[in-house]
């Protein structure tokens, strides 16, 4: 095809393809954006993260420390007659029961030590089963005084954090095809600016939405007396921290690459 021919078909594929580039930086900062709540997810849902969190669950399902002081003297008895596991009564993980040899010291039952075992034993069967911990399950737990709670449970376990992980990498290799596939649509000196710009979008999506969701939790009612469903809240902020850290790293990352570029531009046009 002559040059003179090969000019007017240029022309006419330009808004073409300038339409699918947008389409793809759309696509891309959607893709991004997933892939950034996946990869939150599984953070929140890892072990490091997760079992603090579930310890506090726990405490406040259970009212541990109240329980703990209650029975003390019940506690201590248990020991003083060989029991060889202590669990105070009307504590419903009944798995998490420690072994009194851990926590006796001289005789005497250390409340504390016992406090802060149940605590990490109930964590991780949290953990690894959910509201099927409590005996019965979820019979006792108080997951019926607050529905923040159970998805708490839900989001916090090894399951979800395996299947978060999978998202994860699935959606990161779906970012990754639509990067390149924006980089090769897109002239030499737009590149740059062009993926920046997806990243940014990406940013904003991940922060928008995690800005409503801590607003929707701020605006939750509760009577004052209910503690259970403050630190059902306290935990759930917390945890949202988590995709608003991550995309700030994105949003800089976004800057890095746009910045330079819109600077090179100018350059170059001028």
């Amino acid at each position: 095809m002559s040059e003179a021919h090969r000019r007017p078909l240029a022309g006419a594929l330009a808004p073409v393809r300038e339409a699918l580039r947008h389409a793809l930086a759309g696509a891309l900062a959607i893709a991004v954006a997933l892939w950034l709540g996946a990869f939150s997810l599984a953070q929140a849902s890892s072990e490091r993260v997760a079992l603090p969190a579930l310890e506090r669950t726990a405490a406040a399902l259970t009212q541990l420390d109240a329980l703990v002081e209650l029975h003390a003297q019940t506690l201590q008895e248990a020991a003083d007659s060989g029991a060889t596991a202590l669990l105070p009564p009307g504590f419903p993980i009944r798995d998490a029961a420690v072994p009194a040899r851990a926590v006796v010291r001289d005789g005497r039952v250390d409340l504390a030590l016992l406090r802060d075992t149940l605590r990490r034993n109930a964590a991780r069967l949290l953990y690894e089963r959910g509201a099927d911990a409590f005996t019965p399950p979820d019979g006792d737990g108080g997951l019926r005084s607050t529905g923040l709670l159970r998805a708490l449970l839900r989001m916090a376990g090894s399951g979800t954090h395996e299947l978060a992980l999978a998202l994860s990498w699935l959606l990161g290799a779906v970012a990754a095809t639509l990067a390149a596939a924006l980089l090769a649509v897109t002239p030499g000196p737009r590149r740059l600016r062009a993926l920046g710009r997806a990243l940014l979008g990406a940013a904003a999506i991940v922060f928008a939405a995690a800005l409503v969701a801590r607003a929707a939790l701020a605006l939750g009612s509760a009577d004052e007396g209910d503690t259970l469903f403050a630190e059902a809240l306290a935990i759930a902020q917390g945890l949202l921290t988590l995709p608003l850290r991550d995309a700030l790293w994105v949003a800089l990352a976004g800057a890095a690459l746009t910045l330079p570029a819109a600077r090179g531009e100018r350059l170059i046009r001028s």
